[in-house]
């Protein structure tokens, strides 16, 4: 492993245990005071200067690290925001610079070295973005009864925020479902991203078990719940109407979470709100140098974190509407359900829900149980979770043996956890310092406000969107892309709501205000090309008939012209005969020898409507690629035993993965090669006696 992947996995488990045990026992969170009290900023103690003298420094950088004009028109932004704010002039000016150059980091696409290449234009639209959603964000709070020093705010959301959430999710329901950027631009990258879902579900329908024969890239939940789809419609239009479920229920719960942490916000602030977690769901999430449709990658929205965002979202509505009584059985047990939910979904989420609901149920307990602080009811209540885990496990095992005969496999479920896909080393110069800011605003905020109590669920509430981010955070720690930190981006959002409405200092409120305008900001520099292709080339309903299983096919002639938009113009002939290569070899194996093919070359694709179900254990090879050459042999035997069929592989001569063709020969027999320039046909046979393991 890298080195700097190490030191970043430690620091990350040393943080994770510092949130998750060591500050509910240092904080006063869990106060029961039972009257709340209106968020008020406290006043910035003298540290505050010190740090922000130390920041201007840093902000400094900004005319190195981008512009002039960059620099000087966030100035000028600073400047007239403190003049229209009419208070704390140079504070102001500060936390917005200081804003700026910390979410910098998050346009890894147009850094070059520690340069950011931005137009004059793009520096000006940042800027004016960022400044007029700082200015929503720092409208005045509602105005509340004058006859009252406090305000109720353990209540429901109101008539507004309700109102704002169905207007909200509304429009997230009218733009997810558009077929139009699947089917125009951005096939190739939806077609591969859906294969690695679709393709263990479509081997699930032929008998071959998940967590037993196979691994599940993406959990069991997900794949059981895609073959389902299969029988009701085709495996990909049932997929796609399960993903457009699963991200608007997903974009419902943040939007949630959002307006129920800042329901004291005026209805700018709200809207602002809003907007930025719209923006942080189908937008940063969404590849934002060339900005994909919703549902082309979803692994980045629901399908992989609606259990985790459920849970959020529970335990934030029960610290901020039941802040006194949390262990009452109307909450236990919804909250328990989540967490099994989480845990049969995916090993990803079972890590996730556990993370948040472990520690939450047992510090609930000890701090508002019959014995406060008591190390009994610690340990009775871990003893609990305990049991509940061993229980849903055993259950699982029980009915997934009731049903297939076998026992899922420890090695099968945690395949993807050690073998994550296209492993980085972490880059120092890129989005991981937006991260990292977060997570220490955070522990700044509680620090600021070691001495008070805060009696309105706000410190508990951000303590659990701080959870939230410190488990979320492990996707990208596998990986460590630059980009999987953009894909994280709701989550830092709703942690930095919860640093704003928290009883902190004004200054740490303020700068959270800023990096959530700077997420609107910078959209500014996203890039919309496929957006304005799809407006330019067809009507809103123009494909919203079309049937997914006739396009992403190699024998539909349109593919070609979508692969080429990918590459350079002097790649363009080679692609092509490659493709028709392919095609070649795919119309004799299927139409001449009636034989089912796997297809292996850099885009990693399975067919959508090959007239033939899968033959072999990898399908498709991308949920193969990066594991070990005895595992994908083990994966072949297993599927060999279920299925005893004979198949084709056709293989490019650019395929990187060259031992894959050595892993089916200890398998198989192989019985016939064919060549059609580019690609090579192997067919393969089943060996004697089979035996699944």
């Amino acid at each position: 492993m890298d080195t700097s992947k190490v030191t970043v996995i430690s620091a990350f488990c040393a943080v994770a245990f510092l949130v998750s045990f060591c500050i509910p026992l240092y904080t006063k969170a869990w106060s029961t005071a039972s009257t709340p009290s209106k968020v008020r900023a406290r006043p910035m103690p003298v540290l505050w200067y010190i740090t922000l003298a130390f920041i201007v420094l840093l902000c400094g950088l900004l005319y190195f690290r981008i512009s002039a004009v960059f620099s000087v028109s966030a100035l000028g932004a600073g400047i007239l925001i403190a003049l229209v704010k009419g208070e704390k002039h140079a504070a102001h000016v500060l936390l917005f610079l200081a804003g700026a150059f910390l979410a910098s980091y998050l346009a890894w696409w147009r850094t070059s070295g520690y340069h950011i290449s931005l137009s004059t234009i793009e520096s000006l639209r940042i800027v004016t973005l960022t400044g007029v959603a700082y200015l929503m964000l720092c409208w005045p709070y509602k105005n509340w009864s004058a006859n009252s020093e406090t305000v109720q705010t353990h209540r429901a959301m109101g008539r507004t925020e309700w109102s704002l959430l169905a207007v909200f999710v509304a429009l997230a329901c009218a733009f997810v479902p558009y077929k139009g950027l699947i089917l125009d631009d951005t096939l190739l990258t939806t077609w591969h991203h859906w294969a690695a879902y679709i393709g263990p579900a479509e081997l699930m329908r032929e008998g071959v078990y998940p967590l037993h024969d196979i691994p599940a890239q993406y959990g069991f939940g997900p794949t059981s719940l895609i073959a389902l789809s299969c029988g009701v419609l085709d495996c990909w239009s049932g997929f796609y109407w399960l993903n457009v479920v699963f991200t608007i229920a997903f974009f419902t719960a943040l939007a949630y979470a959002t307006l129920i942490l800042s329901r004291q916000s005026s209805l700018p602030a709200s809207v602002a709100l809003l907007i930025c977690i719209s923006i942080c769901a189908f937008g940063w999430t969404m590849y934002p140098p060339s900005l994909l449709s919703p549902v082309a990658t979803p692994s980045t929205s629901g399908m992989r974190f609606l259990p985790a965002t459920l849970m959020m979202c529970f335990l934030v509505h029960t610290a901020l509407c039941k802040p006194n009584d949390p262990t009452v059985r109307s909450i236990r047990i919804p909250g328990h359900l989540f967490w099994i939910f989480g845990l049969l979904w995916s090993p990803e989420a079972a890590v996730h829900t556990t993370f948040m609901w472990g520690p939450f149920f047992v510090w609930s307990s000890v701090f508002y149980g019959p014995h406060p602080r008591s190390a009994r009811v610690f340990f009775n209540q871990v003893a609990l979770l305990v049991a509940i885990l061993l229980a849903t496990l055993t259950g699982f095992v029980f009915v997934f043996w009731l049903l297939s005969g076998e026992v899922p496999l420890w090695r099968m479920y945690t395949a993807s956890l050690r073998n994550p896909p296209g492993a980085l080393p972490v880059d120092y110069m890129a989005s991981i310092w937006f991260a990292l800011g977060c997570f220490g605003l955070w522990f700044i905020a509680l620090w600021a406000m070691r001495n008070e109590e805060a009696t309105d669920g706000s410190a508990l509430a951000s303590w659990i969107a701080m959870l939230f981010a410190i488990v979320t955070f492990t996707y990208f720690l596998g990986r460590s892309h630059s980009n999987n930190i953009l894909n994280l981006l709701p989550y830092f959002a709703i942690l930095l709501v919860a640093i704003r409405t928290m009883q902190t200092a004004w200054a740490v409120q303020q700068l959270a205000a800023v990096l959530l305008a700077a997420l609107i900001g910078w959209s500014g520099i996203f890039g919309w090309g496929y957006y304005q292709n799809a407006r330019d080339t067809a009507g809103y309903f123009a494909h919203q008939g079309t049937a997914l299983t006739t396009l992403m096919s190699y024998q539909n002639p349109d593919n070609v012209a979508q692969f080429m938009k990918l590459q350079s113009l002097e790649a363009e002939e080679i692609l092509e005969q490659q493709q028709n290569d392919l095609r070649e070899a795919l119309d004799y194996i299927r139409d001449v020898r009636g034989e089912p093919a796997e297809i292996f070359d850099a885009h990693m694709l399975i067919e959508a409507q090959s007239g033939f179900g899968p033959w072999s254990g990898i399908h498709p090879v991308s949920t193969a690629y990066f594991a070990t050459s005895q595992e994908r042999q083990q994966y072949l035997r297993n599927a060999l035993a279920r299925l005893d069929r004979a198949g084709w592989i056709v293989i490019s001569d650019t395929f990187a993965l060259t031992s894959i063709v050595d892993d089916y020969a200890t398998v198989y027999e192989q019985t016939e090669k064919l060549v059609f320039g580019t690609y090579a046909a192997i067919r393969y046979s089943p060996t004697l006696d089979p035996v699944v393991q």
